[in-house]
């Protein structure tokens, strides 16, 4: 029966459609992972975009949902798309060498063995559409650099336009492949393939200026510190090796050398790409530390270049079996353990729902929950028990998602359990059902003020100990009052907070006679405040924040010398 469905559909396609359902069997069982409910969250509003990411990984997990309330309403598309870019990569192999001897199984042999194709062929990510498109763009691209037509450029317009909104690192992509290959610079196919993707992309740059471009201000500035640490660089290497197979790098890399003159002008672009992006995020670790996930797309050029070398110089075939039999057991055993150990779930998935559960025992009937520096609680108690919870972030923390969205509609004057994290005195404390402590504190009148700007018309470069007045504009974009003298446990408070560069922060006290900020409202106050001999000397980031329950950061960063 195998055999005569091989001959019927070809031994590839036969290996991939076991692979896929291999994998939709492995999405249904798998738990869900903390960042797929957050991209749950956002498809539950469908947007041009959010504040981590661009729109495509809501849009596939809203189409998956359309389809299915399981598990599989987030991953069904995502395993459908990971067959698609396994036929697809194929496709990018020249034919001769298609028509090689085993070439067919070792393609799948060294494609399975990647450990990121493996994650992302059941675990949605905006990696996930990032891949699928890349695949498309290197088409549309080969199509550009052998004929310049109208129709090459609307491919290259729209394979491009995908790629930024599948992730901001698509942009690396589409540079990165202009770099390699200099002579597109002449094509003008290429500048109106630009055009129209820029045009295709209107709706998201739209959508970033309405929301201060919030997503370029955190992935350029907010989420690295520019400063070097060793461990950076160190920290990329390990997990470049760990997404992309260390046996299959390095045989890539001892073949690819050995055989330079023999690459073939086509192979040439996949080549230079590979290395192009590997060589590019290794400088970036230099500012800033990168996710092992950033250069998952890089086994695109790496398996093409890889196969076309094993299928020509034959005699490294036998070798590299091994290579692979070690690798599909190892990932194998990995994929296994994700369904069948609780240890293995915890420390990759993150919680389960038994964990979910033991806080909605105690969330009272009348309130809603808020958890405390954390989107992805806020997510899978939201995506477990299909109810509204947030995320309160403080400066200890990041922005995301929850910041931006509208929940002040719903939770702005409510009733909320806030669940914390410390045992600073500020909470209470009482011993769930697992035996767990669980820190929390019931607010009966909830205040949000994530959205409020607040700037300072001028900031001085440097500081002195002792008094100081500075000129603070204020701006409350919500259509309701925020009381900034209310009696309850928690009052809202404007201070300034200095973070030098280890990280430790320092809150000063802002005197004014500011009240409460009203409805749709600007404000300009003189503010004062003291700078104390408990703060050091030194170079600080500085911004104003408003302390509730714990401070959250309402300005931009002012750099100030304190002498």
């Amino acid at each position: 029966m195998q055999n005569l469905i091989e001959k019927r559909i070809g031994k590839l396609n036969f290996l991939l459609i076991v692979f896929m359902l291999v994998n939709l069997l492995q999405a249904i069982y798998t738990p869900i992972h903390e960042d797929e409910a957050y991209y749950w969250v956002y498809s539950q509003d469908l947007d041009w975009g959010y504040f981590d990411h661009p729109p495509a990984v809501a849009l596939i997990v809203k189409i998956s949902g359309l389809l299915f309330n399981s598990i599989l309403g987030i991953r069904f598309i995502t395993v459908l798309l990971s067959f698609f870019v396994a036929k697809l990569v194929w496709n990018l192999i020249p034919e001769s060498d298609r028509n090689l001897k085993n070439s067919a199984l070792i393609y799948f042999a060294i494609l399975i063995s990647v450990p990121g194709y493996n994650m992302y062929s059941f675990i949605t990510t905006p990696d996930v559409p990032l891949i699928f498109s890349f695949v498309l763009y290197l088409f549309a691209l080969k199509r550009v650099i052998a004929k310049e037509s109208i129709i090459n450029a609307v491919f290259l317009g729209l394979t491009a336009a995908m790629l930024i909104y599948s992730k901001y690192h698509g942009g690396i992509l589409i540079i990165l492949s202009v770099i390699v290959q200099p002579k597109l610079l002449k094509s003008r196919t290429l500048y109106l393939g630009g055009l129209l993707a820029l045009i295709f992309i209107t709706p998201h740059l739209y959508w970033q200026y309405k929301h201060d471009f919030i997503s370029f201000d955190y992935h350029l500035f907010q989420r690295t510190s520019g400063a070097f640490n060793i461990e950076n660089p160190l920290g990329y290497l390990g997990s470049t090796f760990g997404i992309l197979n260390p046996a299959l790098m390095v045989l890539m890399l001892l073949l690819s050398f050995k055989y330079r003159r023999f690459i073939s002008k086509d192979d040439n672009l996949y080549f230079r790409l590979f290395w192009g992006l590997l060589i590019f995020f290794f400088f970036y670790s230099f500012r800033g530390r990168i996710e092992a996930h950033w250069v998952v797309a890089a086994f695109v050029p790496m398996v093409v270049l890889l196969h076309g070398l094993l299928v020509k110089y034959n005699k490294y075939t036998k070798g590299s079996k091994y290579i692979f039999i070690i690798s599909i057991s190892l990932l194998l055993i990995v994929r296994v353990a994700l369904i069948l150990s609780p240890e293995i779930q915890k420390a990759t998935l993150g919680k389960g729902k038994d964990y979910y559960s033991e806080i909605e025992k105690v969330v009272p009937a009348d309130a809603k929950v808020v958890f405390f520096n954390s989107f992805q609680n806020a997510s899978k108690y939201q995506y477990f028990f299909n109810k509204e919870a947030f995320s309160y972030n403080t400066v200890y923390y990041r922005k995301n998602q929850y910041d931006v969205e509208n929940y002040e509609e719903s939770f702005n004057n409510s009733k909320v359990l806030f669940k914390g994290w410390w045992n600073d005195g500020k909470l209470d404390t009482m011993r769930l059902g697992n035996g767990k402590l669980f820190r929390y504190v019931i607010i009966d009148n909830y205040t949000i003020f994530t959205k409020v700007k607040g700037n300072f018309e001028a900031f001085p470069k440097k500081l002195q100990k002792g008094e100081h007045s500075l000129s603070v504009t204020l701006h409350n974009p919500y259509d309701y009052d925020i009381d900034l003298e209310n009696n309850d446990r928690f009052p809202l408070k404007l201070k300034l907070m200095l973070v030098n560069k280890e990280e430790k922060r320092y809150f000063v006290d802002l005197k004014y006679k500011l009240d409460k900020l009203s409805a749709k409202s600007d404000y300009e106050e003189i503010m004062s405040f003291t700078l104390g001999d408990n703060i050091p000397e030194g170079n600080y980031d500085c911004q104003i924040v408003i302390d509730y329950i714990y401070p959250q950061y309402i300005s931009r960063k002012y750099n100030v010398e304190v002498k």
